[in-house]
């Protein structure tokens, strides 16, 4: 069975500029902590965060 994926905007999700904002503060702890692990990400992305960056 395929299913096709959910579009929209989910209550409670962050704006654009705030999910930006989040994943600069994630690469900039990323360099300066380069032993950091990162368990999930998943959860800044969002359809329109890839619409805008990947085109």
């Amino acid at each position: 069975m395929v299913e096709e994926p959910l579009e929209g905007k989910m209550q409670g999700t962050s704006r654009p500029e705030s999910v930006s904002t989040r994943l600069q503060r994630i690469a900039k702890l990323s360099r300066e902590v380069p032993e950091m692990v990162w368990t999930t990400l998943a959860h800044h992305i969002d359809i329109d965060l890839l619409r805008r960056h990947i085109g």
